[in-house]
């Protein structure tokens, strides 16, 4: 079995929608996909993207610990996302959900 591969093309953030354009396996066109970002955001929280850690020291106990703590989806949109997350997405959506049709050049 081989694995599709993606290649968005353009993608936008609108009104609670995400639309991407995108191709399949270097089909001769492209398609188009109008997903919730609910269930993007839904994505991200089940696959942990919100939450951070770091290795600290502590100098007076000259020790490591972990500090973990946890951002909002703004923050992780603006600090954090990319196309490669929103192809890790589309994977995952195609694993339940028919590709759209293609669209002829």
């Amino acid at each position: 079995m081989t694995k599709d591969k993606i290649e968005i093309l353009d993608y936008i953030f609108d009104n609670g929608d995400i639309t991407v354009d995108f191709s399949l396996n270097n089909d001769e066109g492209y398609r188009i996909l109008i997903i919730s970002e609910d269930d993007f955001i839904e994505y991200l929280e089940d696959n942990e993207e919100f939450e951070m850690f770091s290795d600290e020291w502590d100098y007076a106990r000259e020790s490591h610990y972990t500090k973990h703590w946890t951002i909002s989806y703004d923050e992780y949109m603006s600090n954090h996302f990319s196309s490669d997350i929103l192809v890790e997405f589309m994977i995952y959506y195609f694993k339940e959900n028919d590709y759209p049709e293609l669209i002829e050049e």
